[in-house]
């Protein structure tokens, strides 16, 4: 999969300018979007690639060329290898109580995501760097 390079971000004022003048920041994405069950939303690699590394930057307000190189350090790192699926999950649970728990059970299964025809098991991997007390650093309250 090809990476987010340097020369392909902007300033977060020069992106936010182009945002407001063009279509609404997440039009376009719910082709791109797969529903996994009630709570639980993966983005494609499309989907972020097209502005997950811009929206980081223009909410944090990042201007340190170290901060901007770490985020799309962190962004290329979550693309998947070879034979490898990589993915956002957006987990969509308001109360946080409700979202810690079910946060850890998730985050304990050891059941597969999917088996192959021929038998082979795949397992979900989650960036423990972005995986806190109650769930995501990201989004936890």
């Amino acid at each position: 999969m090809k990476t987010v390079q340097r020369d392909e971000i902007v300033d977060y004022v020069t992106y936010e300018e182009h945002r407001e003048r063009s279509a609404p920041p997440h039009a376009g994405q719910d082709a791109r979007r797969v529903h996994v069950g009630p709570y639980l939303t993966s983005c494609s690699r499309t989907t972020r690639r097209s502005g997950t590394v811009q929206e980081m930057m223009r909410a944090e307000r990042m201007v340190k060329e170290a901060d901007i190189r770490h985020e799309i350090e962190t962004y290329n790192e979550l693309l998947g290898g070879p034979g490898e699926v990589g993915c956002t999950l957006l987990i969509e649970l308001d109360d946080p109580r409700e979202r810690a728990e079910k946060l850890t059970r998730w985050l304990a299964s050891e059941a597969p995501l999917r088996e192959t025809e021929d038998g082979q098991k795949a397992y979900a991997r989650f960036d423990e760097r972005q995986v806190g007390d109650a769930g995501c650093r990201r989004c936890s309250t």
